[in-house]
């Protein structure tokens, strides 16, 4: 940021010069002519102008007053690290906080979010491998079943028809079928639990990303106002000069007056 300041001293007094009272607008250098108006008459050059030293002076007296009195408030943030401009409103300023905090939080969300991202999928695709453990388990006591079901009614068919049959194909059989059962009770357990702990992983993720946004609430708000310092390296003279001020010699009344030709 830079800006001009530009002040027209007609007389210095004595003492303490309040260049603050000898300000103007914004000087456009491209405005001042190098030659008078026709006809132009001119006071004579005051004598204080005479003294190269006492000008001198003026000018380092200048150039202090404004390294004294030249500090910049700007809004500020600090804690996102942003800072508004001179001219910016705190309203354009507080759009910008909430900008910043979205991107923070966008970023702290997912790069917390990535990780249970990753053992999510990752689980998912033990629950899938799982779910098809359990349909073939399921499938293993569906055929036991059917064949202790088709020993038992040959044993049976045999006990009534008078011939003697042999009970351990029947046993066995029952053994198989009871195996297969608790195969498919702890394959069912198995995926229950990779279901419960899928559950707890996606709760614990949007447990992470709400503590996020939680941490991130109102530091867009978190206004303060901070005064900069110019330093004296970058303080730079411009124009220091003497001119004439134009004014306009009119007569009122048989008198001679003089009228300011110029706006500070």
């Amino acid at each position: 940021h830079s800006s001009k300041i530009s002040a027209i001293l007609e007389d210095p007094g004595s003492g303490l010069i309040h260049w603050e009272d000898m300000l103007t607008g914004e000087f456009d250098s491209q405005r001042l002519d190098s030659q008078p108006l026709p006809k132009a008459l001119f006071h004579p050059v005051p004598s204080w102008l005479v003294d190269q030293k006492n000008v001198d002076d003026i000018k380092k007296d200048f150039l202090e007053w404004i390294y004294r009195s030249g500090n910049l408030k700007i809004i500020a943030n600090t804690k996102l690290k942003l800072f508004g401009t001179p001219e910016m409103s705190e309203a354009d300023f507080r759009r910008k906080a909430l900008e910043a905090v979205e991107d923070a939080v966008k970023v702290e969300v997912e790069k917390a979010g990535s990780t249970y991202d990753t053992k999510i999928a990752s689980l998912e695709r033990k629950i899938e491998s799982q779910e098809l453990d359990v349909k073939a388990a399921e499938s293993s006591v569906k055929q036991r079943r059917l064949e202790t079901f088709a020993t038992g009614g040959s044993a049976l068919i045999g006990m009534l028809s008078g011939r003697k049959r042999s009970i351990t194909g029947t046993l066995s059989k029952n053994r198989m079928a009871s195996a297969a059962k608790d195969k498919l009770e702890a394959e069912q357990t198995t995926l229950q639990q990779y279901m419960e702990q899928l559950e707890e992983l996606k709760q614990a993720k949007v447990d992470v990303e709400k503590e996020v946004r939680d941490k991130w609430e109102g530091i867009a708000d978190e206004i303060s106002e901070i005064t900069i310092k110019p330093t004296k390296s970058n303080i730079f003279s411009d124009i220091f000069a003497a001119a004439w001020l134009p004014y306009y010699l009119v007569d009122v009344d048989g008198k001679k007056m003089e009228l300011p030709a110029f706006k500070r």
